[in-house]
């Protein structure tokens, strides 16, 4: 033989005997008592040589042209015509297949060719020069790695992988799949063979299988049973002419006729082979018979059950079932194992029952039963439970005598507080009156604030509107005066409601506790001349002096953001209300442990009737400056919450005419020392 690594052998319709080995296929030439390339035989030099090739299955079709499954692909070849075809992974169309391993092929009854890959399995129809992939990822297969085919007498198809038995039936399209779950020894499933009883025999990766198609029952061997191994080899099977079944394992192959193995039809007796107990840590055994029925004290800790099925033609391979009713009614398989152990198993009455069966699967349907009792302790005993029945019933007297007395304590206790809440109700009543004029007065708070955004900004975004109306409509017939004029208005009237719509909404804050308040320290005096730079444009457009004295920088303890608000807010309302060329004065000293600051002007001041209202959100009434600017009637308000909430005072004095003087007071840092100003 040129090569020494056969992977199968093959007769073709002319008697010619092939070899398909890892060098490529030779045939047996009978003139020359050796083995010729197929080329050579054939004398078709044009056929591929398949050199360093594995070859590991050749089929002959109903139209006599040759499919060899090789490790590079399929090929095609038919000797009588120059018909030469490749199947392939780096193919197209309908020669492109999963993978280029092939370990099985298959001409069903249909004509089709079945090709197994590891990739897949591939259908190819002569036909119609049609393919066909079926794979895991589309749900179809167990697994990719497909070994075997076979075509039962349903002409259904059956495929073998390394992760079960998968069925195809042609009517339905279809797939199934049987595993070990359905009685498979293995998964892996090496090949599979029809025997002349139509049954299918499947050399697996743990023994061997028949599967009766009709009686839908699988019989299992294993190496008990005369197996070589419990493994086979890889497409290692044949079925002779006459039925005889070839198998190929680990450890040489088996040969028999599938009618030669009979049945083992006996039925065992079953019987319990001894009773073992453990109390105290300590084992003791209990003789028992089948009509015996066995007591057991609470402090038994666990016991085992043994039993057996008397037939040992292959004793391993007798299967038992068992069930102990006061637990559960199911039977539970236990394959050969011949004991059940129970662990503390409460007080009462069980019956342990068990059937087996031989080593072909022929059960004891009847079996024996047992009957076990286990005893309480004697907490738990009857007597025991009528001592606890009369303590219960004395307790609910003793508890009732108990009640009624308790009762005439509570009536006294009771009365007691009853006039204690009464008195507690009044006082009650007291806070929810005032509560309820607080409540009144945040309804009055609340319905001035929606009127101010409801009035106040309406008449802001009407006046926008207006003016952008009316510069939409002439923009075009307009001069660049009057234009000039309209965008001036649109945009002071934009400044002045965002300016209310600030200080509503930073007075919804703090109505709410929403602004955090977070004091330290601050030079006064510096902090003052930073705010002033953002009012030096509009004291500059009425030339109005601004000055700031202050004999001493003081250092208070203050909320940067709050105390910012406050200057800006008198800031701005001493430039509004202060005539053209007037004078603003900013004084800053210390009174006691406060530091006072004053700001005056010497503008249009204010009424006498509108000093005591001007803090008040009831009386937000907006004046306008004295070169028609217009305010939000907020700002004050903010003031004197952001003063009060450092603990200190605002106030006012003015005259209508010459002018007006505000005062606050905040506290100073505890360590602040007099410093000089520069």
């Amino acid at each position: 033989m040129p090569n020494d690594f056969v992977h199968v052998i093959f007769k073709d319709n002319e008697n010619n005997i092939w070899l398909g080995t890892r060098d490529g296929i030779f045939i047996w030439n009978k003139k020359k008592r050796l083995f010729e390339d197929w080329r050579q035989y054939f004398d078709r030099p044009d056929w591929p040589a398949l050199a360093n090739t594995r070859i590991y299955h050749i089929i002959q079709d109903k139209n006599n042209r040759y499919w060899i499954g090789t490790s590079v692909g399929v090929y095609l070849v038919n000797k009588n015509s120059d018909e030469t075809i490749r199947f392939g992974q780096q193919e197209n169309g309908s020669r492109k297949i999963s993978s280029n391993l092939v370990y099985t092929l298959l001409e069903d009854s249909d004509g089709l060719i079945w090709m197994a890959t590891i990739g897949g399995v591939d259908v190819y129809d002569p036909a119609t020069d049609k393919l066909i992939h079926y794979n895991k990822a589309e749900g179809q297969l167990s697994s990719d790695f497909v070994i075997s085919l076979c075509e039962d007498k349903r002409q259904r198809i059956w495929i073998g992988t390394n992760a079960a038995l998968n069925i195809f039936d042609k009517n339905t399209q279809q797939f199934s799949y049987l595993d070990e779950n359905d009685g498979l020894p293995s998964n892996y499933i090496y090949e599979i063979v029809e025997d002349k009883n139509h049954d299918l025999w499947f050399a697996t990766g743990n023994g061997l299988c028949r599967y009766n198609l009709d009686k839908n029952e699988m019989q299992v061997f294993t190496p008990e049973d005369g197996l070589q191994s419990s493994e086979f080899n890889l497409r290692a099977a044949y079925c002779a002419d006459d039925g005889e079944l070839l198998f190929g394992g680990m450890n040489g192959f088996n040969t028999f006729y599938p009618d030669s193995l009979k049945g083992n039809p006996y039925v065992p007796d079953i019987v319990f082979t001894a009773f073992t107990t453990t109390r105290n840590n300590q084992q003791h055994e209990i003789n028992i018979t089948p009509d015996s029925k066995v007591v057991l004290k609470h402090d038994v800790q666990s016991f085992t059950i043994e039993f057996a099925a008397l037939e040992f033609t292959n004793a391993n391979k007798n299967s038992y079932a068992y069930k102990m009713e006061g637990i559960s009614s199911e039977w539970n398989e236990i394959a050969n194992r011949k004991f059940v152990p129970f662990f503390a198993l409460p007080a009462g009455e069980y019956t342990f029952s068990v059937r087996g069966s031989n080593n072909d699967g022929v059960w004891n349907q009847e079996g024996v039963s047992l009957q076990i009792v286990v005893l309480p302790p004697w907490w738990r005993s009857k007597v025991a439970y009528l001592a606890y029945f009369l303590m219960v019933v004395l307790g609910i007297w003793a508890y009732i005598k108990l009640r009624e007395r308790r009762l005439l304590l509570e009536k006294v206790k009771l009365e007691k507080k009853v006039l204690e809440r009464t008195i507690q109700i009044k006082e009650q009543n007291e806070v929810i009156t005032a509560k309820n004029k607080e409540l009144n007065e945040l309804n009055r708070t609340k319905d001035k604030f929606f009127s101010i955004i409801g009035h106040d900004l309406r008449n802001h975004f009407n006046i926008i509107i207006g003016f952008s109306e009316n510069l939409l409509m002439s923009f075009k017939n307009m001069d660049a005066a009057n234009q000039e004029r309209h965008i001036s208005n649109i945009y002071k009237s934009s400044i002045q409601a965002n300016d209310l719509l600030g200080n509503l909404l930073t007075w919804a804050r703090l109505q709410r506790n929403a602004i955090a308040f977070n004091p330290e320290r601050v030079k006064v005096t510096e902090k003052i001349r930073e705010i002033l730079r953002f009012h030096e444009e509009a004291a500059l457009k009425k030339n109005i002096l601004i000055e700031i004295f202050a004999k001493e920088e003081l250092v208070a303890n203050v909320d940067v953001n709050m105390f910012s608000t406050i200057m800006r807010n008198l800031l701005a309302n001493a430039v509004k209300f202060t005539h053209n060329d007037g004078e603003i004065a900013v004084s800053v000293s210390k009174q006691n442990s406060w530091c006072e600051v004053k700001i005056a002007d010497n503008g249009i001041g204010i009424a006498a009737d509108k000093l005591q209202s001007i803090f008040s959100i009831e009386s937000t009434e907006v004046v306008r400056g004295t070169n028609g600017e217009k305010g939000t009637g907020l700002g004050l308000v903010l003031c004197k919450e952001f003063v009060e909430k450092h603990g200190g005072k605002i106030s006012v004095k003015s005259q209508v005419g010459k002018g007006s003087e505000f005062v606050f007071s905040l506290p100073l840092h505890e360590s602040t020392k007099p410093q000089s100003i520069v």
